[in-house]
């Protein structure tokens, strides 16, 4: 009989995980390829015996074969394993991870850079990119691989559920009972909700409450970390959970947004698209929602937002997505009392009164004084502010404007 490439891999990523190693599919086509006669390729295969005799030479390197007891037993350990986690509930799926975009021009380099960087930094998770041909297995739609993976990770782009195939991607994987979760890049995001909107109604309904997580190419272990900790896996006996590279486990987690907001964000555009980014992080629509926000808390977030809302206060593009970020925190009321002592409610009133036509920033204000309230201490200040009858003031102001109330209502609804 002969083994070919794809064979061989899956059968080493296992026997590597199974071993406590981190794999790398560099070394793993290496290693093929010395089974090879000089020259050949990939797309070559090798015979059983070959294979065999390179599992042979490996446990004659253990000492399996020296009459060393020890050493015997513990290789017989070791097949044992590799033979019961084949068996595991999450090898019953091709894939841990299926990465959906739009198949734009500008998604694939995207797409290419997050593949990247959960190769390097969570090595173990079997990932596969909506346009990618897979290894022996060509002939395989999107669809059906996203069909064959627990978790399904959508790259969140302008008009991105225009595209047909992303969303038959999104539901076949829901279909199958994927995991779906939401990726926006921190140096270029659009408003999650309103992409939302133009998915077709049956997408809807599967991006009610989905979990969102960040990318920054600087910051990239750190985004690749929290993914792993929210994508799910089966559990059995036969099988765990993968971890990180050991590199990023030994290390304090840096917060990717928090960095971005105090390193970046000294042009106009950077800070809206940064904003944007968090404000999609602490949607109503994400199910880690709180978690966002008390890690933001937790990391000094806040301290810098304020101190760039009052640097930005005065252009609308950049006010406004701070008041949408600004609500969005405050759903949190541990982070509505922190803004409320760092002075958020003066620069939010400043905001209201220097911006009174327009709608989209009124309407994310508005929210944001409401979900303020809800804490004591900020709603004392709202109060002293002024903050209620201003609110008032917007509200009849654009009394029949649909976009004022889509904010200052529809948002609200989602957070219900």
């Amino acid at each position: 009989g002969l083994i070919g490439w794809p064979q061989f891999a899956e059968v080493d990523r296992i026997v590597t995980e199974c071993l406590g190693g981190q794999y790398n599919e560099m070394l793993s086509r290496r290693c093929f390829s010395m089974m090879n006669y000089p020259g050949l390729t990939l797309e070559a295969d090798i015979s059983f015996t070959t294979f065999h005799n390179y599992h042979l030479f490996v446990a004659k390197q253990m000492g399996a074969m020296d009459g060393d007891r020890d050493a015997s037993m513990h290789y017989k350990y070791v097949v044992d394993k590799v033979k019961n986690t084949k068996k595991a509930k999450r090898y019953n799926k091709l894939f841990d991870l299926f990465i959906a975009h739009d198949r734009a021009k500008k998604s694939k380099p995207f797409a290419t850079a997050v593949k990247k960087s959960l190769c390097a930094h969570t090595p173990n998770i079997r990932v596969v990119v909506c346009n990618e041909k897979v290894a022996g297995r060509e002939d395989t739609t999107s669809s059906q691989f996203a069909a064959s993976s627990h978790n399904l990770l959508i790259l969140l782009t302008e008009d991105c559920f225009a595209s047909a195939e992303l969303c038959e991607d999104v539901l076949a994987g829901a279909a199958q009972g994927a995991e779906i979760l939401m990726m926006t890049n921190l140096e270029d995001t659009v408003m999650l909700e309103q992409e939302k909107k133009k998915a077709p109604p049956e997408v809807q309904a599967v991006l009610s409450r989905i979990s969102v997580v960040e990318y920054w190419k600087d910051c990239d272990s750190s985004c690749c970390c929290k993914l792993l900790d929210l994508l799910q896996f089966p559990v059995d006996a036969n099988s765990k959970r993968p971890q990180p590279n050991r590199q990023v486990v030994f290390r304090k987690r840096e917060n990717p947004t928090v960095l971005y907001l105090f390193q970046r964000c000294e042009e106009d555009n950077e800070a809206a698209v940064g904003l944007q980014a968090l404000a999609n992080l602490g949607s109503p629509l994400s199910k880690c929602g709180e978690l966002t926000r008390t890690e933001f808390l937790r990391d000094g977030g806040l301290e810098i937002l304020v101190e760039r809302f009052n640097q930005y206060v005065s252009a609308p593009p950049v006010a406004e997505v701070f008041c949408r970020a600004i609500a969005n925190l405050a759903q949190t009321a541990a982070c509505s009392r922190r803004m409320a002592e760092l002075g958020v409610v003066k620069t939010l009133m400043e905001a209201i009164q220097s911006h009174s036509d327009l709608p989209l920033l009124q309407g994310d204000a508005c929210r944001a004084i409401v979900n303020l309230a809800q804490d004591p201490v900020a709603k004392k200040s709202v109060n002293e502010a002024g903050g209620f009858q201003a609110m008032l003031q917007s509200q009849k102001r654009f009394e029949f404007d649909p976009t004022f109330w889509e904010m200052r209502w529809g948002m609200k609804q989602m957070e219900e």
